[in-house]
């Protein structure tokens, strides 16, 4: 799943500069087929810095899902159906997002018919993904070596 949350990253931030990862596992975690928990610090060429955690083995508890940006005024956290923020004297109670007229598969259906008939630009391509995959390979590097890997500096201009 990580690969889709750095998408998303790369997305809002912008291109990721420089990416730190260290994994944990716990003494029960028994598969041998799954990273355990990922812990990454990635830079955007902007200088944000983005924290993201991915964890086949930890159960949070409350309110994880989605996304939570923190800035200097506040934090808002993204779920799928609703948000919240966090900001002083703003009630932080979840708001429903604006209601579609269409399913999200009719959004997606949409869409893509936008792109093949040339009336919008694809939300990704195979150079994005490229771009993207790199900055995942960058990470376990990062695990193996212990050191925070420099995008440019591995890959060249990609």
């Amino acid at each position: 799943h990580g690969i889709h949350t750095i998408a998303g990253v790369r997305r809002v931030f912008g291109e990721v500069t420089r990416v730190y990862v260290q994994e944990h596992k716990t003494g029960s975690f028994e598969r041998s087929d799954l990273e355990g928990t990922m812990t990454a610090l990635v830079t955007a060429e902007s200088g944000v810095n983005v924290s993201v955690v991915q964890s086949p083995e930890t159960r949070f508890t409350g309110n994880t899902g989605g996304y939570m940006l923190h800035g200097e005024s506040g934090s808002i956290r993204a779920g799928a159906d609703s948000y919240e923020l966090l900001v002083d004297r703003e009630d932080p109670s979840p708001r429903l997002y604006p209601p579609s007229k269409l399913s999200s598969y009719a959004l997606e259906f949409q869409a893509f018919t936008d792109y093949i008939s040339g009336d919008e630009l694809a939300p990704t391509t195979g150079y994005s993904e490229r771009k993207t995959l790199a900055v995942i390979q960058a990470g376990a590097e990062s695990v193996d070596s212990g050191n925070a890997i420099d995008i440019r500096e591995r890959f060249g201009r990609l």
